[in-house]
Parts: C-alpha cells; structure tokens; sequence
C-alpha cells in the first residue's frame, strides 16, 4: 500500500508511456503500469516469476512483454524506455561491480529525459547484514552518486516508511529464529514449532503496517522525515546525450 502510493504519487502519468519494471517477479507493479495504460516490459531472473506475470497479465486480460534475464544483461534496445523502475531489486545485488553494471544497463536503455524509479532500501548511513539475507546495505547517498554519476539527474527524494515497526518486527523474527539453529534450512524450520512464529510475524506484521500508515502517507514526503526511513523512493532523469 505505502509503496504504491509512494511511486503512483510520483510519476502520475503512465499512458502511453513504455515502461521496463526490473525484477518484474510476479507482475505485481507491471500490472498496476498497464491498467494505467503504459505499455509494459517485465524483466526477471526467475523463469518461474516470469510464467506466473504471463499467467496474471492473461487473466487480467492485459499484455506486455517478458524476458527472462538479469539487470546487467537485458537484451533491450538502447533508449527505448521512457520510465524504468526498480523496486526493492536492486537493494539484493550485493556485488558492487554487479549493481555498477546494473544502474549502466538501466541509464543504457532510458531514452534521453526519460525517467529511473528506485524505491529500496537505502539508508542515511550503510547497513551491514550477514550475507545469507542477500541485502547490500548501502546509503542512499551512494545510489545518488552512482546514478549521477552516469549521466542522471535526482529530481526527486522521498521517505516511504518511517515508522520502524515492521523492521523491528523482522530483526525479532530472524533473532527467534536464529535461537532455533541459524543452521537448519527454512523448509525445515517451517515444518517445526517455529512456524507458529512465522504465522504470528505475518498476523503481526498486517496489523503494524494499518497501525503505521497514517503516519507514513503524511510524514514520510516532508524534507524533516524523509531521513527517518530507510526506504527511499529515488527519481532519476536521464540527461540528454
């Protein structure tokens, strides 16, 4: 919902628009893009992902084009986008010279002017997480820099979530289950008394989110919140060549 809100609010015109939507997974966004008229182009490294967005598209009675592939290799044609969006993607690619490859496919195939959406996890200062979470921690201020670096422009800055429950909530599930053998794999754990911590974390996790909206939908734009949450919507411009 916060997430939704925050891109929809950004970019408000969508027709006629082609859109790439990175890491596209099961079409959740690229669904949204084309009820809004964009012509749609969905990009994820899973085959998996990838048939089931085909799956929904079909029972929406939607269409857009979907290719199997990573960011740093996409088998697009240069400045044939005008909107990419990245959301929660590229908060996962942990190697550097992988997401530095990455953001230069992304700038590669934005036409000149045209826009780049980043809404990840990118906080005033970077994070350090064990590499099993796959999370790369760093600030918002190095995707600024990488993208500008490009040949970008940042035009817009915003928080998404500043109220820290649901991350509270997390770091309290991944504490209890780590209590249960950091060792033992998740469908192993599933199958054990922990599931129970798992359903409550979900139960809990619904309610915090209502509890906290209020307070996001009207803090997280101003310039005195923004920095209070980790999740930040980016919105990039792309400079004429």
């Amino acid at each position: 919902m916060l997430q939704r809100r925050a891109v929809f609010n950004t970019i408000r015109e969508w027709r006629g628009k082609n859109v790439l939507d990175l890491g596209c997974g099961v079409g959740r966004f690229a669904l949204e893009f084309a009820r809004r008229g964009a012509y749609v182009t969905g990009i994820d490294i899973s085959e998996e992902m990838i048939k089931i967005a085909k799956d929904n598209f079909k029972r929406a009675g939607l269409s857009a084009q979907f290719y199997v592939a990573g960011i740093d290799e996409m088998p697009l044609l240069d400045e044939s986008f005008d909107i990419v969006t990245s959301i929660t993607v590229l908060q996962h690619v942990t190697d550097p010279d992988m997401f530095l490859r990455s953001a230069r496919s992304m700038l590669r195939v934005t036409k000149s002017h045209g826009q780049i959406l980043l809404l990840e996890y990118a906080p005033t200062t970077p994070a350090r997480f064990p590499t099993d979470t796959h999370m790369a921690g760093r600030s918002c201020s190095e995707y600024v820099a990488t993208f500008e670096g490009l040949g970008a422009v940042l035009t817009e800055k915003r928080g998404v979530m500043i109220m820290k429950l649901d991350d509270w909530l997390t770091k309290t599930v991944h504490i209890l289950r780590s209590q249960h053998g950091a060792d033992r794999r998740v469908h192993e754990i599933k199958r054990t008394s922990t599931s129970k911590i798992f359903r409550l974390y979900r139960i809990s996790r619904k309610f915090l989110i209502k509890l906290s909206m209020p307070f996001d939908i009207h803090l997280s734009p101003l310039p005195l919140f923004r920095n209070l949450s980790d999740l930040k919507l980016l919105l990039f411009q792309k400079e004429v060549e």
